[in-house]
């Protein structure tokens, strides 16, 4: 049985996709039309590797 596919799951996953490969949050937020950065952030899940290359870049010397 195949799964409904709502248009919510399809910004969901464009907006990890994006975040993931290193676009910025301010980027994504006008790829989908947020007016506020923290409605992006709900759309967005960033993967473990992605967490930690960044806590590499920003916190690590």
């Amino acid at each position: 049985m195949a799964q409904k596919v709502h248009p919510h799951v399809l910004r969901h996953t464009l907006a990890t996709t994006l975040l993931n490969q290193g676009a910025p949050l301010v980027a994504v937020q006008s790829i989908l039309g947020h007016e506020k950065p923290e409605t992006t952030q709900l759309y967005a899940v960033l993967s473990g590797e992605a967490r930690h290359q960044a806590y590499q870049r920003y916190f690590v010397q």
